[in-house]
């Protein structure tokens, strides 16, 4: 059950965020919310499944603040972005509206405006490659995809979460991740303290993992993360999001804590392209939190001697099909 604040003389709202099916977009919507409502007062959240339930004192946020933060990031398309944010602010009482009906908000959404939701928001409703997950949908299995639209109210809340959105650099790509969090039984603000900035030259590879691994350094020990949505901007117009899938890692984090931080020391250390910076151990630590086997585990070995002890071992990963050496 949702924490009642009305015990404490304090007036409550609650309100719900429809999940659509695409990770990103949602993880945008929800967090938009909190910022939006909260402002930086506590909140309760519960997951009902198809939709959220957000519930707390009427606090509201200064947008103005949301728009410096995001010049500061550089953000793509900043300019259409704070346009958005303007708009949100002359529309709040509508979006409130909106987001205090209960799903499936039949009604509401029979009268509500739909716009097309841009691909820096969510790329896997445009060109793009689909995801396991997009084949249920039908038209956005395909090859190209097809461009949705949704309600304005919706669009705007997931466009003010996008700018807390920590950001991944790597060459010529951009990578957007935020914490998918599980149900809080306590008061929690909205999760405005972790880094949001991540520079690298290892590769497009870790990028995710990199940002990830940052956020839960951050809040791991404060939140209840469950997984991380992510939305990948390549270049020649390749883009795709989804969930990362360190489900596994967040669950013990507080086990593997030391580990993590020596892991996202490494991955730091990757914004450099001087000799001595280990990239080939970057890409490994990456792969196995994300994935984590023998093999990767044994190359981590042999490329962390490499970078203590400044030899030029191989770093070697065994095919499945062959046999184990020595």
């Amino acid at each position: 059950m949702p924490l009642k604040f009305g015990r404490l003389g304090v007036a409550t709202k609650t309100y719900y965020v429809q999940k659509t099916g695409f990770p990103f977009y949602d993880a945008c919507q929800l967090v938009g919310a909190m910022h939006l409502f909260f402002g930086s007062g506590a909140s309760s959240l519960r997951d009902l499944r198809t939709h959220w339930e957000l519930s707390g004192p009427v606090v509201g946020a200064n947008l103005a603040n949301y728009g410096e933060r995001l010049k500061g990031k550089g953000l793509e398309r900043v300019e259409q972005t704070l346009v958005v944010l303007d708009k949100l602010e002359d529309s709040r009482g509508e979006v409130e509206g909106f987001f205090e009906a209960r799903p499936p908000k039949t009604e509401v959404l029979k009268k509500v405006k739909r716009e097309v939701v841009s691909g820096y928001l969510e790329p896997a409703w445009l060109g793009g490659a689909r995801s396991p997950d997009a084949a249920r949908y039908g038209v956005l299995a395909s090859q190209r995809g097809l461009p949705s639209k949704r309600p304005v109210p919706e669009i705007l809340v997931a466009t003010l979460g996008l700018t807390q959105a920590a950001l991944a650099y790597g060459n010529d790509e951009v990578t957007t991740v935020l914490p998918v969090l599980e149900n809080s039984v306590q008061p929690m603000t909205p999760f405005i303290t972790f880094k949001q900035r991540y520079q690298h030259r290892a590769g497009g590879a870790i990028s995710t993992v990199f940002a990830a691994l940052g956020i839960l350094a951050d809040l791991g020990l404060r939140y209840r993360i469950q997984d991380f949505a992510f939305a990948y901007h390549g270049g020649r117009g390749f883009h795709y999001s989804g969930l990362l899938g360190l489900h596994r890692l967040c669950a013990a984090f507080a086990d593997v804590k030391e580990f993590a931080h020596e892991a996202l020391g490494y991955l730091e250390r990757t914004r450099s392209l001087e000799a001595g910076v280990p990239l080939d151990l970057a890409r490994l630590l990456a792969d196995f939190l994300k994935n984590p086997s023998m093999d990767t585990l044994a190359a981590m070995a042999r490329a962390k001697a490499r970078v203590l002890v400044d030899e030029d071992l191989p770093v070697y990963v065994r095919k499945a099909d062959e046999p184990v050496q020595g």
